[in-house]
Protein backbone atom coordinates (compact mmCIF):
# COMPACT_ATOMS: atom_id res chain seq x y z
CA UNK A 1 0.00 0.00 0.00
CA UNK A 2 2.88 2.36 0.71
CA UNK A 3 4.00 2.11 -2.91
CA UNK A 4 0.95 4.13 -3.93
CA UNK A 5 2.23 6.96 -1.73
CA UNK A 6 5.82 7.06 -2.96
CA UNK A 7 4.90 6.68 -6.64
CA UNK A 8 2.41 9.56 -6.77
CA UNK A 9 3.61 12.51 -8.85
CA UNK A 10 4.46 15.93 -7.45
CA UNK A 11 1.89 18.60 -6.67
CA UNK A 12 1.68 19.89 -10.26
CA UNK A 13 1.14 16.38 -11.67
CA UNK A 14 -0.17 14.46 -8.69
CA UNK A 15 -1.13 11.35 -10.61
CA UNK A 16 0.22 7.92 -11.50
CA UNK A 17 1.27 6.21 -14.70
CA UNK A 18 0.28 2.78 -15.96
CA UNK A 19 3.82 1.74 -15.09
CA UNK A 20 6.81 3.38 -13.41
CA UNK A 21 10.58 3.00 -13.74
CA UNK A 22 13.08 2.48 -10.94
CA UNK A 23 13.06 6.23 -10.30
CA UNK A 24 9.27 6.02 -9.83
CA UNK A 25 8.64 8.11 -12.94
CA UNK A 26 6.00 7.14 -15.53
CA UNK A 27 7.63 4.87 -18.09
CA UNK A 28 7.00 3.09 -21.38
CA UNK A 29 4.77 0.03 -21.33
CA UNK A 30 3.69 -1.74 -24.47
CA UNK A 31 4.73 -0.20 -27.78
CA UNK A 32 1.63 2.03 -27.85
CA UNK A 33 1.94 3.14 -24.21
CA UNK A 34 4.12 6.26 -23.90
CA UNK A 35 5.78 7.32 -20.64
CA UNK A 36 2.77 9.21 -19.35
CA UNK A 37 0.52 9.94 -16.43
CA UNK A 38 -2.84 8.18 -16.65
CA UNK A 39 -5.98 10.01 -15.51
CA UNK A 40 -7.91 6.72 -15.42
CA UNK A 41 -5.19 5.05 -13.36
CA UNK A 42 -5.13 8.06 -11.06
CA UNK A 43 -8.91 7.89 -10.60
CA UNK A 44 -8.73 4.22 -9.61
CA UNK A 45 -5.73 4.74 -7.34
CA UNK A 46 -7.55 7.46 -5.43
CA UNK A 47 -10.39 5.00 -4.83
CA UNK A 48 -7.86 2.45 -3.59
CA UNK A 49 -6.22 4.98 -1.26
CA UNK A 50 -9.59 5.61 0.34
CA UNK A 51 -10.00 1.86 0.84
CA UNK A 52 -6.54 1.74 2.43
CA UNK A 53 -7.61 4.47 4.83
CA UNK A 54 -10.70 2.46 5.75
CA UNK A 55 -8.42 -0.48 6.57
CA UNK A 56 -5.84 1.45 8.57
CA UNK A 57 -7.17 4.83 9.68
CA UNK A 58 -3.79 6.19 8.54
CA UNK A 59 -4.18 9.77 7.31
CA UNK A 60 -1.20 9.37 4.98
CA UNK A 61 -3.37 7.45 2.55
CA UNK A 62 -5.76 10.35 2.01
CA UNK A 63 -3.42 13.28 2.64
CA UNK A 64 -2.66 13.90 -1.06
CA UNK A 65 -6.00 12.95 -2.52
CA UNK A 66 -6.85 16.68 -2.91
CA UNK A 67 -3.68 17.08 -5.02
CA UNK A 68 -4.76 14.22 -7.28
CA UNK A 69 -8.29 15.58 -7.68
CA UNK A 70 -6.97 19.08 -8.40
CA UNK A 71 -4.71 17.66 -11.12
CA UNK A 72 -7.60 15.73 -12.66
CA UNK A 73 -9.60 18.96 -12.72
CA UNK A 74 -6.80 20.82 -14.52
CA UNK A 75 -6.34 18.28 -17.30
CA UNK A 76 -9.96 17.90 -18.40
CA UNK A 77 -10.41 17.75 -22.14
CA UNK A 78 -11.49 21.00 -23.80
CA UNK A 79 -15.07 21.00 -25.02
CA UNK A 80 -13.93 20.70 -28.63
CA UNK A 81 -12.31 17.33 -27.83
CA UNK A 82 -14.94 15.91 -25.47
CA UNK A 83 -17.20 14.70 -28.29
CA UNK A 84 -20.27 16.41 -26.92
CA UNK A 85 -19.49 15.59 -23.30
CA UNK A 86 -19.02 11.88 -23.93
CA UNK A 87 -15.46 12.05 -22.59
CA UNK A 88 -13.92 14.13 -19.83
CA UNK A 89 -10.24 13.16 -19.82
CA UNK A 90 -7.45 11.84 -22.03
CA UNK A 91 -5.92 8.41 -21.46
CA UNK A 92 -2.32 9.69 -21.60
CA UNK A 93 -0.86 12.96 -20.23
CA UNK A 94 2.71 14.00 -20.97
CA UNK A 95 4.99 14.39 -17.92
CA UNK A 96 6.19 17.94 -17.43
CA UNK A 97 3.74 19.60 -19.81
CA UNK A 98 0.29 18.18 -18.96
CA UNK A 99 -0.32 17.95 -22.71
CA UNK A 100 -2.56 15.16 -23.97
CA UNK A 101 -0.77 12.39 -25.87
CA UNK A 102 -2.57 10.37 -28.54
CA UNK A 103 -1.29 7.02 -29.81
CA UNK A 104 -1.50 6.14 -33.52
CA UNK A 105 -0.54 3.23 -35.74
CA UNK A 106 0.65 2.59 -39.28
CA UNK A 107 0.14 -0.79 -40.89
CA UNK A 108 -2.31 -3.51 -39.92
CA UNK A 109 -0.50 -5.40 -37.15
CA UNK A 110 2.63 -5.56 -35.03
CA UNK A 111 4.65 -7.26 -37.77
CA UNK A 112 4.09 -4.88 -40.69
CA UNK A 113 3.28 -1.73 -38.78
CA UNK A 114 4.44 0.62 -36.04
CA UNK A 115 3.01 2.81 -33.27
CA UNK A 116 3.77 6.42 -32.40
CA UNK A 117 2.17 9.23 -30.40
CA UNK A 118 1.70 12.98 -30.76
CA UNK A 119 -0.67 15.75 -29.64
CA UNK A 120 -3.26 15.30 -32.41
CA UNK A 121 -6.56 13.60 -31.63
CA UNK A 122 -7.39 12.77 -35.24
CA UNK A 123 -7.21 9.07 -36.14
CA UNK A 124 -6.27 7.87 -32.64
CA UNK A 125 -5.54 4.25 -31.84
CA UNK A 126 -8.94 2.61 -31.52
CA UNK A 127 -8.12 -0.76 -29.99
CA UNK A 128 -6.76 0.91 -26.83
CA UNK A 129 -8.83 4.04 -26.41
CA UNK A 130 -7.66 7.63 -26.38
CA UNK A 131 -10.20 9.27 -24.07
CA UNK A 132 -12.23 8.33 -21.02
CA UNK A 133 -14.92 9.71 -18.72
CA UNK A 134 -14.23 10.12 -15.01
CA UNK A 135 -16.67 11.06 -12.26
CA UNK A 136 -14.67 13.56 -10.21
CA UNK A 137 -17.69 14.50 -8.12
CA UNK A 138 -17.75 10.95 -6.82
CA UNK A 139 -14.13 11.24 -5.66
CA UNK A 140 -14.84 14.55 -3.94
CA UNK A 141 -17.90 13.21 -2.10
CA UNK A 142 -16.20 10.01 -0.95
CA UNK A 143 -13.12 11.91 0.19
CA UNK A 144 -15.29 14.42 2.08
CA UNK A 145 -17.15 11.59 3.82
CA UNK A 146 -13.86 10.22 5.16
CA UNK A 147 -12.46 13.55 6.33
CA UNK A 148 -15.61 14.31 8.34
CA UNK A 149 -15.71 11.04 10.31
CA UNK A 150 -16.01 11.51 14.05
CA UNK A 151 -13.54 9.64 16.31
CA UNK A 152 -16.33 7.21 17.19
CA UNK A 153 -17.21 6.60 13.55
CA UNK A 154 -13.55 6.04 12.72
CA UNK A 155 -13.18 3.54 15.57
CA UNK A 156 -16.26 1.67 14.39
CA UNK A 157 -14.92 1.56 10.84
CA UNK A 158 -11.59 0.12 11.99
CA UNK A 159 -13.06 -2.35 14.46
CA UNK A 160 -13.20 -5.24 12.01
CA UNK A 161 -10.20 -4.33 9.90
CA UNK A 162 -7.87 -7.35 9.61
CA UNK A 163 -4.96 -4.89 9.56
CA UNK A 164 -5.84 -3.29 12.91
CA UNK A 165 -7.06 -6.20 15.07
CA UNK A 166 -4.96 -8.17 17.52
CA UNK A 167 -5.38 -11.24 19.67
CA UNK A 168 -6.67 -14.75 19.05
CA UNK A 169 -9.98 -13.67 17.57
CA UNK A 170 -8.55 -11.72 14.67
CA UNK A 171 -10.86 -11.35 11.69
CA UNK A 172 -9.54 -13.25 8.65
CA UNK A 173 -6.96 -11.52 6.50
CA UNK A 174 -7.99 -10.12 3.11
CA UNK A 175 -6.27 -13.09 1.44
CA UNK A 176 -8.26 -15.56 3.55
CA UNK A 177 -11.47 -13.68 2.86
CA UNK A 178 -10.89 -13.77 -0.88
CA UNK A 179 -10.72 -17.56 -0.83
CA UNK A 180 -14.02 -17.87 1.04
CA UNK A 181 -16.09 -15.07 -0.41
CA UNK A 182 -15.74 -13.50 -3.87
CA UNK A 183 -17.36 -10.33 -2.52
CA UNK A 184 -14.80 -10.06 0.27
CA UNK A 185 -12.69 -7.09 1.22
CA UNK A 186 -9.81 -7.88 -1.11
CA UNK A 187 -12.28 -8.69 -3.85
CA UNK A 188 -13.88 -5.32 -3.33
CA UNK A 189 -10.53 -3.57 -3.59
CA UNK A 190 -9.60 -5.47 -6.75
CA UNK A 191 -12.99 -4.61 -8.22
CA UNK A 192 -12.03 -0.95 -8.00
CA UNK A 193 -9.54 -1.55 -10.80
CA UNK A 194 -12.51 -2.26 -13.05
CA UNK A 195 -14.60 0.71 -12.00
CA UNK A 196 -15.38 3.36 -14.56
CA UNK A 197 -17.97 6.09 -14.56
CA UNK A 198 -18.65 5.16 -18.16
CA UNK A 199 -20.04 1.75 -17.18
CA UNK A 200 -23.43 1.14 -18.82
CA UNK A 201 -26.53 1.95 -16.80
CA UNK A 202 -28.56 -0.85 -15.25
CA UNK A 203 -30.81 -2.41 -17.86
CA UNK A 204 -34.57 -1.93 -17.76
CA UNK A 205 -36.96 -4.80 -17.10
CA UNK A 206 -37.70 -5.08 -20.81
CA UNK A 207 -34.02 -5.04 -21.78
CA UNK A 208 -33.29 -7.81 -19.30
CA UNK A 209 -36.26 -9.77 -20.61
CA UNK A 210 -34.92 -9.50 -24.16
CA UNK A 211 -31.46 -10.67 -23.07
CA UNK A 212 -33.00 -13.76 -21.47
CA UNK A 213 -35.29 -14.45 -24.43
CA UNK A 214 -32.34 -14.26 -26.81
CA UNK A 215 -30.73 -17.32 -25.20
CA UNK A 216 -30.72 -20.26 -27.61
CA UNK A 217 -32.27 -23.28 -25.94
CA UNK A 218 -31.78 -21.43 -22.68
CA UNK A 219 -28.04 -22.16 -22.85
CA UNK A 220 -26.06 -19.69 -24.98
CA UNK A 221 -26.20 -16.49 -26.98
CA UNK A 222 -25.56 -16.42 -30.70
CA UNK A 223 -23.39 -13.70 -32.20
CA UNK A 224 -22.85 -12.46 -35.74
CA UNK A 225 -20.44 -10.03 -37.40
CA UNK A 226 -17.76 -10.43 -34.75
CA UNK A 227 -14.14 -9.33 -35.00
CA UNK A 228 -12.11 -11.99 -36.79
CA UNK A 229 -8.51 -13.22 -36.84
CA UNK A 230 -6.24 -14.38 -39.63
CA UNK A 231 -6.08 -18.18 -39.96
CA UNK A 232 -2.75 -19.71 -39.02
CA UNK A 233 -0.51 -20.45 -41.98
CA UNK A 234 3.12 -20.99 -42.98
CA UNK A 235 3.99 -18.22 -45.42
CA UNK A 236 6.03 -18.82 -48.60
CA UNK A 237 9.18 -17.49 -46.94
CA UNK A 238 8.81 -20.04 -44.14
CA UNK A 239 7.62 -17.64 -41.45
CA UNK A 240 4.41 -18.11 -39.51
CA UNK A 241 1.49 -15.83 -40.24
CA UNK A 242 0.39 -13.31 -37.66
CA UNK A 243 -2.91 -14.55 -36.24
CA UNK A 244 -3.70 -11.34 -34.39
CA UNK A 245 -7.23 -10.04 -34.79
CA UNK A 246 -7.78 -8.19 -38.02
CA UNK A 247 -7.84 -4.42 -37.76
CA UNK A 248 -7.23 -1.36 -39.86
CA UNK A 249 -4.40 1.12 -39.36
CA UNK A 250 -6.22 2.86 -36.54
CA UNK A 251 -6.84 -0.41 -34.76
CA UNK A 252 -10.55 -0.57 -35.57
CA UNK A 253 -11.91 -4.10 -35.76
CA UNK A 254 -12.51 -5.81 -39.07
CA UNK A 255 -15.58 -7.99 -38.72
CA UNK A 256 -17.04 -10.99 -40.52
CA UNK A 257 -19.71 -9.50 -42.76
CA UNK A 258 -21.35 -12.85 -43.48
CA UNK A 259 -24.20 -14.41 -41.48
CA UNK A 260 -21.88 -16.96 -39.88
CA UNK A 261 -23.07 -17.72 -36.33
CA UNK A 262 -20.54 -17.64 -33.49
CA UNK A 263 -20.57 -18.11 -29.73
CA UNK A 264 -18.72 -15.06 -28.43
CA UNK A 265 -17.18 -14.95 -24.96
CA UNK A 266 -17.21 -11.15 -25.23
CA UNK A 267 -20.98 -11.07 -25.76
CA UNK A 268 -21.44 -13.66 -23.02
CA UNK A 269 -19.54 -11.50 -20.52
CA UNK A 270 -21.43 -8.36 -21.62
CA UNK A 271 -24.81 -10.04 -21.15
CA UNK A 272 -23.85 -11.62 -17.83
CA UNK A 273 -22.61 -8.27 -16.51
CA UNK A 274 -25.93 -6.71 -17.48
CA UNK A 275 -27.91 -9.45 -15.73
CA UNK A 276 -25.75 -9.37 -12.60
CA UNK A 277 -25.98 -5.56 -12.39
CA UNK A 278 -29.74 -5.80 -12.72
CA UNK A 279 -29.99 -8.40 -9.92
CA UNK A 280 -27.83 -6.26 -7.64
CA UNK A 281 -30.00 -3.21 -8.33
CA UNK A 282 -33.34 -4.92 -7.67
CA UNK A 283 -32.05 -6.63 -4.51
CA UNK A 284 -31.02 -3.35 -2.86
Amino acid sequence: MNFFLISQGGRLQAGWGEQHNMLLKPDHGRSYEPPAFGPGTTFRNVLLLMEFFKLTGDDRFIARIPDAIAWLERIKLPNAQSQGGRYSHPVFVEPGTNKTLYAHRKGSNVINGKYWWDYKDDNPLLHYGAKTKLDLERLKKEYQSLTTLSPQELATMLKNSPLKSSGENNPPTPQELSKKDPYSLIGKIMDLQMLSSSNPAVKTNEEVRQIILSLKNGQYWESRHIQISRPYAILPDGTESNTAKLSNEGGAAITDSSDQIYISTRDYIKNMKSLISYLKAVSN
